[in-house]
């Protein structure tokens, strides 16, 4: 497999939008037969009217299916679920779909089985990791994840989704295992996870625990990175997608996370198949100015004025606004002291962010990788030194931002 193709799919760019070669449909008649049923506008369309187009997936394969019959939708995007029962919890990831769906913040859902799922189709780009720390970009996914996160999921108990997966037995006797497995790896190899096996002590976990806000619990989506986040052509929408991972959560991940992850960039060519520029990381001002639209959309969310604010321009663009409502309509110390908490909450998810990828990228790193594969363990051992890094400074001065 092409390095660049292997990258994508890592991080599940599941760029609906990529120029690959279309397909004809000689050998899908079993996803011809999904589609024609479940949705009933295609129903009398004939095969030989469908194109299939392979996109990026790793967990599952994902098609965009166009018709060229005169019909809406005239085109889908179908996802085959792979076998990853191990590490997905499949019938939460749809009930989430379905949430984020009906709530019109997500894709349609078409029509669904233990096999198929067929997904409206967005004509948009991922956001680039450039555009995520500009002023504008900052403050509407400020107010996108505050959407978000006020939405409510039947059916799912409100419990911190991560603390729950990093306290489950079988997790770290997965991850202790390959900790200590030395036949088949180089002598750097080893030493990487001699250094990386501390992470599942008691110890370690005991302090991840101890250090990790366990209040202001949200439907938080906990995969935000620039490939899960679209941005539709003409109105400029920010829609999340891709829900395995999602669950209740701390208020300030899901921005900690994208601010972490804005920092990787998979577009190396040759091992390890990506770069870290640490420069693109927040400054605390950068952060602030994320907190203020975040609080002030999750607080009024029900205002109209809120509503609109996804899409004003004016209002993204110069924070003037609302700094001065700040000061003479709301409680400026009350909005002061609550964005003291987030500031607390977001730098400590970010070192729960490099905790919980660093110990994935050890149970994802397969012992027989061949060269053209994405390097997990040292995908995993670049986010373990900052995670000690902003560790030692969290310790120290309880801050890890400028």
């Amino acid at each position: 497999m092409h390095p660049l193709k292997f990258i994508e799919e890592f991080r599940k760019f599941h760029n609906h939008f990529a120029n690959f070669n279309m397909e004809t449909p000689t050998s899908y008649s079993e996803e011809i037969k999904f589609l024609t049923q479940g949705i009933e506008t295609w129903k009398d369309i004939p095969s030989t009217s469908f194109s299939f187009q392979i996109l990026t997936g790793i967990s599952n394969a994902v098609y965009k299916v166009t018709t060229d019959a005169k019909v809406a939708p005239h085109t889908v995007i179908l996802r085959k679920f792979g076998n990853t029962e191990e590490v997905i919890d499949k019938e939460k990831e749809s009930i989430f779909f379905n949430a984020m769906s009906e709530s019109g913040r997500g894709p349609k859902c078409y029509a669904e089985s233990s096999k198929y799922r067929i997904e409206e189709y967005f004509d948009a780009v991922p956001i680039q990791t450039t555009q995520i720390n500009e002023p504008y970009w900052r403050r509407k996914l400020a107010v996108t994840f505050a959407k978000h996160h006020a939405l409510e999921v039947s059916g799912i108990e409100k419990k911190h989704v991560i603390l729950e997966r990093l306290d489950e037995a079988k997790f770290y006797e997965s991850f202790n295992t390959k900790c200590v497995t030395k036949d088949g790896f180089s002598e750097e190899q080893l030493k990487k996870l001699n250094e990386l096996k501390t992470l599942g002590s008691r110890e370690e976990r005991e302090f991840v625990k101890s250090i990790t806000p366990s209040e202001n619990l949200v439907f938080s989506h906990n995969d935000t990175l620039n490939g899960n986040i679209l941005v539709t052509k003409g109105d400029q929408r920010l829609i999340l997608i891709d829900y395995e991972y999602s669950g209740y959560n701390n208020r300030a991940y899901d921005a900690a996370n994208l601010f972490v992850e804005s920092m990787m960039t998979y577009n190396k060519i040759c091992p390890p198949f990506f770069t870290i520029d640490e420069q693109i990381f927040p400054k605390l001002e950068d952060v602030k100015d994320f907190a203020r639209y975040y609080i002030y959309a999750s607080l009024y969310n029900n205002d109209p004025e809120v509503n609109d604010l996804e899409s004003d321009d004016i209002r993204l663009s110069d924070d003037a606004w609302l700094l001065e409502k700040i000061e003479k309509e709301l409680n400026d110390k009350d909005f002061d002291k609550e964005l003291r908490v987030f500031l607390d909450e977001f730098q400590k998810c970010c070192l729960l962010s490099q905790y919980y990828w660093t110990t994935w990228g050890v149970l994802m790193y397969k012992l027989k990788s061949d060269s053209e594969s994405f390097d997990y363990l040292s995908f995993a051992y670049e986010k373990f030194k900052y995670y000690l890094k902003w560790k030692e400074q969290i310790e120290q001065s309880n801050s890890i931002l400028e």
